[in-house]
Parts: structure tokens; C-alpha cells; sequence
């Protein structure tokens, strides 16, 4: 049986994912003008699965270290922090553009609105001009946490693993129900802790227990076959008149395990290059923050070549440009985080 016993066995392959995932949601939501942005949209929908599948892999070494409450503290500042960000960008928006803050901040203070938060991990305030609603996926995360703890602790994992497959016909089930009845008004009905990413944190968790040898070519072959699977749904929904639009394809969960496999034998034992080496870092330390502060970026970027005249050339750069503009604002962030904190510290050490 194969097992990742600590986070210093840490899997090359699964960071330089990470950084591949947070720009596949960069492209969900700023695709580009190109012709090909129906078929980037189909395979993106593997990247918040593909979040889950890596957090459910490591959950055994965070048990191992008995680190599942810092985790869930990790995650809890993470959301708060986002939800604070948006608010605050939001209410200055509304202020210079002399909207009604009011109207903004109380749009989802009815009993509605509250069962939609704390059922279904709707983010609060996520309704603003610069919106939020991907922060579900930090809310649900720490939903699948909270529930994994519960797992753990009654020895209850092998009897979750059997309701993997219920849980995602069910996702997908509502997903196309939704879209071709609802007019994709509920997608909180499917995304969401128990239907979106407990599956995936479970089939993360069951792969590290198991012993998947399989070689770097029928890996390949695997997440190859099951990502053409999907854009062919996609691109078959479309012709039949129906919006190819899915939050989940009835191909999606099988791409983005193959995928995630891919990742896992690919950089098994092997070294690598200077160009995986910086996607490496940047899914390391930087992927979490580029998925929470894009939209921002996003926004305020077609704000600005709107108001330029540069919409038809940003439009082919839009994803790239989002991403990149994401990332040096979570990277300065972060260097300016730590150097205050060094600063405060060498205070600290002349006080005494």
C-alpha cells in the first residue's frame, strides 16, 4: 500500500498543478476572444476538482502531524480574508461610482440568503459589481475539513469512499438539470461542500492509499483520452443547440483524475527544469492568492481597456494578462508581508 506519510515528501508534480489550475480558473472566468475558448472552458472545469483531489491526497500527512485544526484555521483566515477584500473593494466601488451601499450590503441579509450561506457555502456579499461567488470553494473546503475530522476520527474514510459515485451523479445530475430547466440561476444546489467537493476530496484521499503503478505513457494516454471526452461533450451540447456551459461534464471527474495521476507519475523521481521549477514555485506559494484576488484583477483590467480602446487586443491576452497582473500583486503582497514582519521582529530583539 502506498502512502505519503509526511509533507516533506512533498509531490513535485501536484504544485506545478496547482499553478496550472489557478490559471484554468483565470480562464473560467476572463476567457479569451479566441475561437477556442469553448474548448479552454470544457477542460478548465477540472481545476477546482483537481484542488480538492490534492487536498484529499495530503490529508493523511496532515493527520500524521495532528495538524488538522491549524489547517482548519488556514483556510478559515483565508475565506474571512477574501470576503473582507471583496466587501471593502466593493463598498469603495459602489462610493466613487455613487451606487447605493445599502442596497449592496443588504442584499443578502434575508432568511434565504442566510440558508444559502450556511447550507450551501455561498459566499456573503459575493453580488457586488466585482463579484465573488468563487470564494464558495474556501467555504466548502472548510465544510469537507470540518467533515474529514469527523471521518478520521470514527474510522469511517473506507464507508465514504463507497458514496464517491452517488454524490457525483448527483452533482452532475443537478448541474444539467439546472441548465437546461433553470436557466443556471442554482448552481449552489450542486457546487457545493457535499455534492462538489467531498467526491473529490474522498477519491484524493483513496488514491494515496492506493497503489496506482501506472507507467508516464498510460497516464498520458488516460488524461488525453478523458480530457478529448470532455470537450467532445462540450462541443456535442453545442451543436445540439444547448448551452455547452457545465460547472461539471459527465467527463469531468474522470479528466481531472487522470489529469492528477499525469502529475503524480510524470514527476516521479525526476528532476526539474528552470521553466517547471517557476511554475512550481508559483503553485506553492502563490496559487491560493492568485485564485482569490483575480476577479479583482480581472475587473479592473476590462475596466481599463474598455475605457483605452484596447478591448479587441486585450481580449486574445485577457486569461494571460489576468494571470500574470494576479500573481506580481500576490507576490508583492507577500514580500511586503514579510519584510514587516522581519522588521517587527529585529524591533522586538533591540527592545530587549
Amino acid at each position: 500500500m502506498r502512502r505519503i506519510d509526511s509533507l516533506t515528501d512533498r509531490q513535485v508534480g501536484l504544485d506545478i498543478l496547482k499553478c496550472i489550475c489557478a490559471f484554468l480558473v483565470v480562464c473560467i472566468h476572463y476567457g479569451s476572444a479566441t475561437y477556442i475558448h469553448g474548448i479552454v472552458y470544457s477542460i478548465a472545469r477540472i481545476a477546482v476538482p483537481i484542488f480538492f483531489l490534492i487536498t484529499g491526497f495530503f490529508y493523511a500527512s496532515i493527520v500524521d502531524k495532528n495538524k488538522q485544526l491549524r489547517q482548519l484555521l488556514k483556510i478559515g483566515k483565508l475565506l474571512v480574508f477574501g470576503m473582507l477584500l471583496y466587501l471593502l473593494v466593493n463598498v469603495l466601488y459602489c462610493l466613487i461610482c455613487k451606487d447605493s451601499v445599502s442596497e449592496f450590503l443588504f442584499s443578502d441579509i434575508t432568511l434565504k440568503g442566510f440558508v444559502r450561506i450556511i447550507l450551501f457555502n455561498l459566499v456573503p456579499f459575493s453580488n457586488g459589481e466585482i463579484n465573488s461567488g468563487h470564494l464558495w470553494y474556501l467555504s466548502a473546503l472548510l465544510y469537507v475539513l470540518l467533515a474529514a475530522i469527523v471521518l478520521q476520527k470514527f474510522n469511517l474514510f473506507k464507508k465514504a469512499y463507497c458514496f464517491i459515485p452517488v454524490l457525483l451523479v448527483g452533482a452532475v445530475f443537478l448541474n444539467n438539470i439546472n441548465m437546461l430547466l433553470m436557466g443556471n440561476n442554482f448552481t449552489f444546489v450542486y457546487q457545493n461542500y457535499l455534492l462538489f467537493g467531498m467526491p473529490f476530496f474522498l477519491l484524493g484521499h483513496l488514491i494515496n492509499r492506493i497503489d496506482y503503478n501506472l507507467s508516464h505513457g498510460l497516464s498520458l494516454f488516460l488524461a488525453s483520452i478523458c480530457l478529448i471526452t470532455v470537450v467532445i461533450e462540450n462541443q456535442a451540447l453545442i451543436y445540439l443547440g444547448i448551452s455547452g456551459s457545465r460547472e461539471i461534464y459527465l467527463g469531468t471527474p474522470f479528466a481531472a483524475v487522470g489529469v492528477f495521476l499525469l502529475f503524480l507519475t510524470v514527476y516521479r523521481n525526476r528532476k526539474i527544469n528552470c521553466i517547471e521549477r517557476v511554475l512550481f514555485n508559483v503553485g506553492l506559494k502563490y496559487s491560493t492568492g492568485i485564485y482569490i484576488i483575480h476577479r479583482i484583477i480581472g475587473f479592473f483590467l476590462d475596466k481599463i481597456a474598455e475605457t483605452t480602446g484596447f478591448e479587441l487586443i486585450y481580449g486574445y491576452i485577457r486569461p494571460v494578462l489576468v494571470f500574470i497582473v494576479s500573481l506580481l500583486v500576490v507576490w508583492t503582497w507577500k514580500n511586503a508581508v514579510n519584510r514587516s514582519v522581519q522588521v517587527i521582529k529585529k524591533m522586538k530583539k533591540r527592545d530587549i
